[in-house]
């Protein structure tokens, strides 16, 4: 029995000592394997590169591929230029997306490589809200794009560029000129037609309305609460001054005191009505705004 059990241990032991060296072979050739690996070579530089912008890692992919580009040296080579800028745009690095997009553009041999990188252009300076500059960008090189995809995603954006800066009129213009309207489209449309139409109010008829009854324009613009208090400052103020003059005469200085002041908060109510109605209209702009950024939210 004991005989039995020492041999059991050897057998053990023998199968122990096989497995670490069968362990240790492995591990030496798997060193050698990937010791013949170049991970400088250009197509594993690339191959890393595809792999970083699959799992969403795109300022690291950026690099991977613009290293690609310097090793390569390949003259075909607008696709990756094309990619190099579509990973700096979603890194928010836009004037280095726009450099990329640009040389994409400029090399010309992929007509639909250029004119989406046109588009990409205009896009990433909507995104930096260099919205002027996209709308200018796009007026001036929409002419080189055929696509009608991208004319459309063009011109919508030149339409959103337009609502954003509360330009109704050309807005609705713009939307106009999309050939086959879409959903998107549509709702543009329909957003500038909103904003040409939204309810004013006009300055002068505040002013007006105040210069008549004080806190009236006021009232006229929807904020009616801040009405009461030039009615009662100014109200207080012609009593005194009136009666002053009835006791004292125009000379006196109460009568001078009290004028003053309510001419003062007379011009001011004026004044603050034509503020109000501004602000009104001001209003009504934002909250259409606001409502414009969440409707076309990811829509590009």
């Amino acid at each position: 029995m004991a005989k039995g059990c020492g041999t059991s241990k050897k057998a053990m032991l023998v199968l122990l000592i096989l497995l670490h060296q069968l362990t240790l072979y492995a591990t030496v050739l798997w060193a050698e394997d990937e010791s013949e690996v170049d991970y400088f070579a250009p197509e594993n530089v690339l191959r890393y590169a595809h792999h970083l912008y699959d799992n969403d890692d795109y300022l690291r992919a950026a690099g991977e591929y613009e290293r690609y580009l310097f090793l390569a040296d390949i003259s075909d080579n607008e696709l990756l230029l094309h990619r190099i800028g579509i990973c700096y745009r979603l890194s928010n690095k836009y004037d280095r997306a726009v450099k990329y997009f640009q040389s994409a553009v400029d090399n010309g041999r992929n007509p639909a490589i250029e004119q989406d990188s046109i588009f990409q252009i205009g896009y990433s300076y909507y995104l930096d809200n260099r919205l002027s500059q996209s709308r200018s960008y796009l007026n001036k090189h929409i002419q080189q794009v055929e696509s009608q995809e991208i004319r459309t995603k063009i011109y919508q954006l030149i339409t959103t560029t337009h609502l954003l800066e509360r330009r109704w009129e050309s807005a609705k213009y713009s939307s106009l000129l999309v050939e086959k309207p879409d959903p998107l489209t549509i709702a543009l449309s329909d957003f500038a037609e909103e904003g040409v139409n939204l309810p004013r109010k006009s300055k002068l008829l505040a002013g007006v309305f105040s210069g008549i009854v004080p806190g009236a324009g006021k009232v006229y613009s929807g904020y009616w609460r801040e009405s009461i208090y030039p009615l009662i400052v100014i109200g207080f103020t012609t009593w005194r001054a009136y009666s002053n003059y009835k006791n004292d005469g125009a000379g006196s200085f109460g009568f001078l005191f009290y004028t003053s002041v309510g001419a003062s908060f007379y011009l001011g109510n004026i004044y603050g009505s034509a503020v109000s109605a501004h602000n009104y209209n001001r209003k009504q702009e934002e909250n259409l705004v606001d409502k414009i950024k969440i409707a076309i939210n990811g829509s590009y």
